[in-house]
């Protein structure tokens, strides 16, 4: 498997940065700003998004905007690139939100269960949040810290399940993995 400046391995498989990755020994793939194969094999598991600038909803959180109205205009402005994804593939949000406050959880959780429903009704699957490394911090197992805007996600996460969504999450640098 190619491992040039086109692709990352990561934790859960290959993250490709132009044409997609080789599809030789992983199951999960993902393709950003390129299209995924037509058909893929049995078991695989591919995550596209189309990126943006900016490639966040920061400043709409910030500005307090309705997340479900919010949902449906960031679905609108990737529609011309989402129109030509194979319906199995996953469909990534926006990338790399703050998820510092419990207000942000809340807000984001409302956005990504309406994006999830938006698109469902479309006939695609979503990858939800898709947070930055770190974000929401875990909760400390000593004292539960940060449980809050776990619990503000909830509503997302249950929503997922019900609309056969994934959840998105950036990690590097654990033990395991491979460079």
């Amino acid at each position: 498997m190619s491992k040039g400046y086109n692709s990352v391995i990561s934790k859960l498989g290959v993250h490709g940065l132009s044409s997609g990755p080789v599809l030789m020994g992983p199951t999960i793939g993902k393709w950003v700003n390129a299209q995924p194969p037509a058909t893929l094999p049995t078991g695989y598991t591919a995550i596209w998004r189309h990126v943006e600038s900016p490639d966040n909803i920061n400043s709409w959180m910030a500005q307090n905007i309705n997340p479900v109205g919010a949902a449906q205009a960031w679905i609108d402005k990737q529609g011309p690139h989402i129109q030509n994804v194979p319906k199995n593939v996953y469909i990534e949000g926006p990338n790399e939100n703050d998820a510092e406050t419990v207000a942000q959880c809340v807000w984001h959780a409302a956005f990504e269960v309406a994006r999830m429903r938006i698109m469902a009704g479309l006939g695609w699957r979503c990858c939800i949040f898709s947070f930055g490394t770190g974000r929401p911090a875990m909760p400390q197992e000593s004292q539960w810290d940060g449980r809050e805007k776990w619990i503000a996600l909830l509503p997302a996460f249950r929503a997922a399940k019900q609309y056969n969504a994934i959840y998105g999450r950036h990690g590097y640098g654990h033990p395991r993995m491979r460079y």
